[in-house]
Formats: structure tokens, C-alpha cells, sequence
């Protein structure tokens, strides 16, 4: 009855696990919710599920929904449990295909597939219940015993461990492709029906610790000598006087439920590999790095002997070595290929994959292949943005037969290599702009000085002298490289106000008025209106807005103290003192390198500050 069918749902996603619940209830399920493990383990007591679906993640403290199952199975020995999991991870996703569950749900489910698998369920719960009856009749009744045994869906044997098989049942039979039990019987167990032996030894072994044997796998071979997967349930059938007469059990094929769990995994391993190369391309700008990691955790996913990449040369028109594994020489990587010859060159011009298994092919593909013992090929184009980037290809020293997935994954791989290409392609071009714009912007700073420095002829130089002497004070004090290009930028033009002031001040060979000097002390304010409105050069404001300002706030234009002046200007203010004083002007001679120090040193503190003195002081002028 319906009402027998018990279900148990295991998830700590309130909503989801009602909405679960409410579907089972509409097709007449009875069904228990819980939402941590020892809610579950409560329910397995007094609710006595035959199904449980179980979520792979339990919130903290509660293990997993793998680990939970073999709790629940430890009450109820017989209770089958469905994983469900949005396979979060590589790992979890293996360890519920290695667990003991019956069978696994992939998150979000669909209905039906959840419906079929619990139908399954409750057959099998069904048939292990009439497989029951079927053993426990065999005490009462050979008679009864016989019917069943000859009619059971499933194969049943009976074996001692030196005679081999002593019944079987038509059902193990036809398993095995054998014409009749005499001939079944007939098998020499070690040498006919397991491919190894040891797991003979294993069952063997199992009886003698334990009463029943379960869920025990083994491969055995037809007769065709086609292995089959099989899980074994057993126990040991005593004698009146407790002697063991026999080994009695059923048999189940498993193979296609084994060849899906080994298709599974297979398909997780790849995504891991494709996971490792997508993680170097977003996190590596070294493009061999990038390639030598991608054959790495492509070529055991493909299962090919050796790889390479080819890169095209667009100038030359030629595919050149990049990378490669598995090769036994170095040749390979002297590799240079015309579009359009050999293998490669033809799957780079005509944009489509190849699949080479004449070995002639590869022995003229020109890349000197000589030795490598290649008979197939696959070979795909690296294309992007519908260009040409290079070939990947695959070389086999068996013949290849390459399966839709494989193909998939290996299309997949290529594309990773074009991307990868593409990536760094991309960001090389960016660099290389902006290399150009810097360089371009600092062209036009170096053009601005030289037009002030022409108009005033007086200050020829001094522009290039403080720029370097300024530089390297910055560095004694520590300053970084990104810094060092704004100060550069800022040296060169902290005197560019001076192109407003007109040059009957700028130029006048004598003093200055004072009015001429209110003039004249305009010139970093005009600085800062030049240049404040050009976002790349605002970062090196500090010094022609700021180096006229003074340590004890008598400076202009804004009459900044201390630590409000930034420390470019005061760096830069020690220095262009010094170049000025070092240099003659028409109504002045150039002071000696003693005095200007003695003046330096005189200001430290109050013109000037001390730091930027003291480190001054300590560079081989």
C-alpha cells in the first residue's frame, strides 16, 4: 500500500524540503522532514523510513548527507538512501558516488526523475522483500523453494569455497551467457568467472569474519569473456550440527550503474582540469606558463600520448612551436609550418579540426616527427573573434577514434588556448598604449619646459639640473617609484606659472619691484589653473603649486606650515634653492657649494624642512 511507502527527507532548506514533502504527499507517499542529522536520526527510530533523500551539505556540526546515511543504515540496515547534490564540488560529488547510497539527484530536481528513481527504490525494496521470502522459504519448503529460485529476477547461487558453484538459478545463467546450470556449475571460479581472483578470496575472507556478506562488488566474465560488474549479498547456510555446508546468496548486475558512476567521474575530472586552466588564464599574464599547465590537465582528461601548440606568426604567415608534452625528442619545438601544408597548416587556413590516421600524413607534416612513432591525430585551429591564433594537436602513437564527448572536451581546451591568447594579446596591446600615451604626455611636458626655458635664458638647464637632483633626494628619503614619476612630472614643470608673467618682470635684469614681486609670486597659482584641470598631471600638482611655500608658513601663494606642505614641494624646495643660488644671474654671481650649504643649513626648520635638509646634506653633490 501507499501508506507503506515511508520516506524520510533530509535538508536544512526549510522551503525546499517543504515543497519536497508536499509533492511526495500528493502521490500518496508517507513522509517524515528533517532538517539536521539528529532529527533524521529521531525519525529513523520511530518513523522507520525505507527511503531517505538525503542533501549532501547539513548545516555545521551535522557532517554530510554521505556521512549521515551510514548513520541511518546502522539502524536500518536495509533503508536505501538517494543523495541529492548541486555537485558543489569535485570531491563531495565522488564521495556520494563511492558511498552507499542507491542513487544520486542532481539539485534543482525535476520531478519526474525524482519520481522514477523512488519507483525504482520501492521495486527494488519490493523484490529485496520477495528475495527474503524466497530465502526463508527454502527452510519450510524445497518445493516452494525451487519455484522461486527457477522464476527470481535476480541470480542465485549456491557455492562452497572448493567445489565452486552447486546451484544456480536460471537467472544466473542467462547473466553469465551460459546455455544451461550444468554448465555454469561447471566453472572454475578463480580461473572462469572472476577476472581476479582476489575478490574470490575477498568474499571468502568476508564470511569468515562476518555471517552475511552485502553489497559486495566484484567483476566477473561471461562467457564471451565480456567482464560484467556484480554486487553480491550472501550468507552461510550451516548444518543441524552448525558445520558450514555452503554459501548462499544473490547477485546483481551493476555494470551500467558502474559504467555511469565512471562516466561521471570521468566528466567531474575534466571540469576540474577545464577549472585549473580557466584559473591560470584569469590569474597569469606568462602565456607559456599558461600553455604548459593547460597540456598538463588536458592531456590525462584526453588520453593521448603526446601534444603541442602552434602559434601562428601573422607577418611571416607561419605556425610556430609555443608548447608541448609527451615528446620523446626535441625536434618538435624547430617546428615552422606554412598555412595551408601539413596537417596543421591546413587546419589553421581552412578554420576546421582534423582527424589524421594515416601515419604518411605525419610523417610530411613538416615538423620533423621523425622517431616519434605517431599513427593519428587530432589537430584543432585556436580561433577567436573569427581570427586565427594557432593549432592545437593531439598525436597518438595508436590509432585514435575520438567519441563525441572527447571531441567536446577537446574543442573546449582549444578554445581556453585561444582565450588565453587573446587575454594577453589584449593586455600587451593596453600596456603598449599606454606606454605610448606616458610617453607622449611626457614629450609634451619636456616641449612646455624647453619653451620656458628659450624664452628665459638666464635659467637654461635648471629645469633638467633640479629634475635630477630631486629624483634622487626623493629616493634617499624613501619615497616609491610611483611617486617618483608624479615628483618627475612636477619638477619639470614647477616653473611653468611663469609663462603668464609678462617679460618685462619675467626678464628684467635687475631687482624687482615690489609690485613687480606680487607679480611674480602669482606664477603657482597660475600653475595650478594650467594644470588642475588635466586629470593625468593633477597628481603632480604639489610641487608647482606648492615649492615657494615655507616650512615656518611665510611661503606663498597660500602660506602653508609644516606638514601641510606636501612632501614633494619640500623636497623639491631644498633643491631648487640650491640650483638657483649655484647658478649666476646678471645682477648676482653664482654663490660657492660651501655657502649654499651654509645657507641650506642656516634655513633648516624655518625655510626648510629638517628631513629634507638633513638628507640633502648627506648626497655627493
Amino acid at each position: 500500500m501507499a501508506a507503506q511507502r515511508r520516506v524520510l527527507i533530509v535538508d536544512d532548506d526549510v522551503d525546499f524540503a517543504e515543497s519536497l514533502n508536499d509533492m511526495l504527499l500528493a502521490e500518496q507517499y508517507a513522509v517524515r522532514v528533517a532538517h539536521n542529522a539528529n532529527d533524521a536520526l529521531s525519525a529513523a527510530d520511530a518513523f522507520g523510513p525505507q527511503v531517505a533523500l538525503l542533501d549532501v551539505r547539513l548545516p555545521m556540526g551535522s557532517g554530510d548527507g554521505v556521512d549521515l546515511l551510514a548513520a541511518l543504515k546502522q539502524k536500518r540496515p536495509d533503508l536505501l538512501g538517494i543523495i541529492m547534490t548541486a555537485y558543489a564540488d569535485t570531491e563531495t560529488a565522488i564521495k556520494a558516488l563511492h558511498s552507499d547510497a542507491y542513487d544520486y539527484l542532481r539539485k534543482p530536481l525535476y520531478f519526474q526523475e525524482l519520481a522514477a528513481t523512488l519507483r525504482r527504490c520501492f521495486e527494488r525494496i519490493d523484490l529485496e522483500e520477495k528475495n527474503r521470502q524466497v530465502l526463508a522459504a527454502l527452510h519450510d519448503s524445497e518445493e516452494r523453494y525451487r519455484s522461486i529460485f527457477e522464476n527470481a529476477l535476480e541470480g542465485i547461487f549456491r557455492i562452497t569455497p572448493s567445489e565452486g558453484f552447486v546451484d544456480v538459478n536460471p537467472a544466473l545463467v542467462q547473466m553469465l551467457g551460459y546455455r544451461s546450470a550444468d554448465e555454469t556449475m561447471a566453472l572454475d571460479l578463480p580461473k572462469d568467472l572472476y577476472l581476479d581472483p582476489q575478490d574470490l578470496r575477498t568474499l571468502i575472507d568476508q564470511h569468515k569474519s562476518r555471517k552475511a556478506v552485502r553489497n559486495l562488488e566484484a567483476v566477473w566474465k561471461k562467457k564471451n569473456g565480456d567482464p560484467i560488474t556484480v554486487s553480491i549479498n550472501s550468507r552461510i547456510i550451516y548444518d543441524t550440527d552448525g558445520r558450514a555446508l555452503f554459501y548462499e546468496g544473490m547477485v546483481q548486475d551493476i555494470t551500467d550503474r558502474k559504467r555511469s558512476d565512471e562516466k561521471l567521474q570521468h566528466q567531474f575530472r575534466r571540469l576540474a582540469a577545464l577549472r585549473a586552466i580557466d584559473l591560470a588564464i584569469t590569474t597569469n599574464l606568462d602565456l607559456r606558463l599558461i600553455f604548459n599547465l593547460l597540456l598538463d590537465q588536458a592531456l590525462p582528461q584526453l588520453g593521448v600520448d603526446s601534444a603541442a601548440i602552434l602559434l601562428l606568426n601573422p607577418h611571416l604567415q607561419i605556425l610556430e612551436y609555443a608548447a608541448g608534452r609527451g615528446f620523446w625528442g626535441d625536434s618538435i619545438a624547430r617546428s615552422r609550418i606554412p598555412l595551408g601544408e601539413g596537417p596543421a597548416g591546413r587546419a589553421a587556413l581552412e578554420r576546421r579540426s582534423l582527424h589524421i590516421t594515416d601515419p604518411a600524413d605525419l610523417a610530411e607534416s613538416g615538423q620533423n616527427l621523425a622517431g616519434e612513432g605517431f599513427v593519428s591525430a587530432y589537430v584543432i585551429p585556436l580561433v577567436i573573434k573569427g581570427g586565427v591564433k594557432g593549432v592545437l594537436e593531439l598525436l597518438h602513437r595508436a590509432p585514435l577514434a575520438p567519441r563525441p564527448d572527447w571531441k567536446d572536451f577537446a574543442e573546449m581546451v582549444a578554445d581556453q588556448a585561444a582565450i588565453a591568447i587573446d587575454n594577453i594579446a589584449l593586455f600587451e596591446d593596453l600596456q603598449r598604449s599606454n606606454t605610448n600615451l606616458a610617453l607622449a604626455y611626457d614629450t609634451t611636458l619636456e616641449g612646455w619646459s624647453r619653451a620656458l626655458d628659450l624664452r628665459d635664458r638666464e635659467t637654461e638647464g635648471h629645469t633638467k639640473r633640479v629634475t635630477e637632483l630631486t629624483l634622487r633626494l626623493s629616493r634617499a628619503m624613501g619615497l616609491d617609484e610611483t611617486e617618483l614619476a608624479h615628483i618627475r612630472r612636477g619638477a619639470i614643470l614647477h616653473d611653468i606659472g611663469k609663462m603668464a608673467i609678462p617679460d618685462s618682470i619675467l626678464l628684467k635684469p635687475a631687482p624687482l619691484t615690489e609690485e613687480e614681486w606680487v607679480i611674480m609670486r602669482r606664477h603657482p597659482v597660475y600653475a595650478y589653473e594650467m594644470l588642475s584641470p588635466i586629470d593625468y598631471l593633477r597628481p603632480a600638482l604639489d610641487i608647482p603649486y606648492c615649492h615657494h611655500e615655507k616650512w615656518d608658513g611665510t611661503g606663498y601663494p597660500r602660506q602653508l606650515r609644516g606638514e601641510q606642505i606636501p612632501p614633494a614641494a619640500r623636497i623639491f624646495a631644498v633643491v631648487d634653492v640650491w640650483d638657483a643660488l649655484r647658478s649666476g644671474r646678471p645682477y648676482r654671481a653664482a654663490w660657492s657649494q660651501d655657502k649654499v650649504l651654509a645657507h641650506i643649513r642656516s634655513l633648516s626648520g624655518t625655510y626648510f624642512d629638517k628631513r629634507a635638509v638633513e638628507q640633502f646634506l648627506k648626497l655627493d653633490l
